[in-house]
């Protein structure tokens, strides 16, 4: 395929490889055959380290510009009917060089935050370094770490210890964003893939591959062993039917929410709404409460959102509410059969809206805590109506894994979400912040509720290169 410029060996290469249904998988000293020795030659003599591995992933042919675009700095060509293959070396010098950079929140003291600076731990066999190229900052992450004791989201990724002196209990929040392999000892991850999933907000993650199919692969790591199974897998932005690279930003930012969205949606569905004749949510600008409210509406359901009297024109404008309530207001909300899809995790929201509906209310459902900081005296033990029920989103997605099979989930949650997507082109506006500093301080304004509903944020600890908006 011609020669390969030594700096280009980490990155990943798409290049042709004539002999079609090759697979080699394996260790390399200095010398393997056919394109990849004179790759692994080029490597060695360009001094760019020893080669530890060399893995051939055959790719799709009519996927190679896809595969490029994931792996940031590839080549592509392709050469009649060759196989096209992904080809990952993995390098031992230069990956474990540097420090490795996380921001940490105080988990008893949720605006106190603190930037470590590690070093970069050098892999095991079956581990990947993921540099994390962009995360998304929103209400969602807030919740993450309001429930974070109660829902275990502080177990993904363990805080480091407190220094001397300190007694804090440090944590690492969840963050979905995108990443690129940067070193692999794991046979069935190649250096440059791209990746989406959870991540911490750091500068990279360290993660141990296992579970890999053609679509993605999940940390096996212990301490992550009890977690939820869709939060430890990784998918291949190469092969995930929803990427698209033009829409990282969106995908980053809305997906999870949406999905979360999606699922609520769906556990409403089929359940016949529970009787109910409309949704009622709170949090209502919210991305979250978004995604439920255009679902509901898309299907003809009625959906009354609550929101904060500086949030009403904006909540109206979208169309897809019919009746918006402020907090303050909860009265005005007809007493017909109804189901509250509770995202504020507000005990006087909550306390109003079993009190005003009563009998009429046939479910209750906490999603979320955006109101996480709000003091309440009300007691919320013995509400009228039905008891509030905490939602769990893996239970419904297997659930319905198991009656549509992965492929029909994913069918479902793709053609809503293209719905989704040509509706926030309307209104939504990214920005971007870079470097410790400016993450932190995006953090503490969603921390203290002082967010533009129509700003998406995307993040990067990285001094350069990463997501650009």
């Amino acid at each position: 395929s011609g020669s390969v410029h030594p700096a280009r060996i980490g990155a990943g290469i798409v290049a042709p490889y004539p002999p079609a249904g090759v697979w080699a998988t394996g260790m390399a000293e200095a010398s393997t055959t056919g394109t990849a020795a004179g790759v692994v030659g080029g490597a060695v003599a360009g001094g760019v380290g020893s080669v530890m591995a060399v893995s051939l992933v055959p790719q799709d042919p009519t996927s190679s510009r896809a595969a490029a675009r994931a792996s940031g700095r590839a080549s592509e060509r392709v050469m009649g009917t060759c196989q096209t293959y992904v080809l990952s070396l993995c390098l031992s010098i230069d990956s474990n060089e540097g420090e490795a950079m996380q921001l940490e929140v105080a988990r008893g003291d949720l605006p106190r935050v603190r930037v470590q600076d590690e070093p970069a731990p050098a892999l095991a066999d079956g581990e990947v370094r993921v540099r994390v190229e962009g995360f998304a900052l929103s209400a969602n992450n807030i919740s993450y770490a309001v429930f974070g004791d109660l829902l275990r989201y502080w177990d993904f990724f363990p805080g480091d210890a407190a220094d001397a002196g300190d007694d804090t209990s440090w944590g690492r929040i969840p963050v979905w964003g995108f990443g690129e392999v940067v070193e692999s000892r794991s046979p069935d991850v190649v250096v440059g893939e791209r990746l989406y999933g959870y991540l911490s907000m750091g500068s990279e993650l360290v993660i141990l591959a296992g579970r890999a199919d053609e679509r993605g692969i999940s940390d096996l790591a212990e301490h992550r062993s009890a977690m939820a199974a869709a939060y430890n897998r990784y998918v291949r932005c190469a092969t995930d039917p929803v990427y698209r690279p033009d829409r990282e930003a969106e995908q980053m930012l809305l997906f999870p929410l949406f999905f979360t969205s999606f699922v609520i949606d769906d556990l409403l569905v089929d359940n016949d709404d529970f009787g109910a004749e409309q949704v009622v949510v709170s949090s209502s600008s919210s991305k979250t409460s978004l995604g439920v409210a255009f679902l509901a509406h898309q299907r003809g359901r009625r959906v009354v959102g609550l929101t904060s009297p500086g949030n009403v024109a904006f909540v109206e404008g979208l169309g897809i509410v019919d009746q918006v309530v402020t907090y303050d207001d909860v009265a005005a909300i007809a007493e017909v059969p109804s189901v509250f899809v509770d995202v504020a995790g507000n005990r006087d929201v909550l306390h109003a809206v079993h009190t005003h509906l009563g009998e009429h209310l046939r479910s209750s459902l906490t999603v979320g805590g955006t109101h996480w900081d709000h003091q309440t005296e009300v007691d919320t033990s013995g509400l009228p109506g039905p008891e509030p029920v905490f939602f769990f989103a893996p239970a419904q997605i297997a659930k319905r894994t198991k009656d549509w099979g992965r492929d029909g989930l994913d069918a479902r949650v793709g053609e809503a979400w293209d719905r989704y997507l040509a509706w926030v082109d309307g209104w939504i506006e990214f920005r971007a912040a870079r470097g410790a500093d400016a993450v932190t301080e995006v953090y503490r304004e969603l921390l203290a509720g002082h967010v533009d509903p129509r700003v998406g944020h995307i993040c990067t600890l990285l001094p350069t290169g990463g997501i650009d908006v």
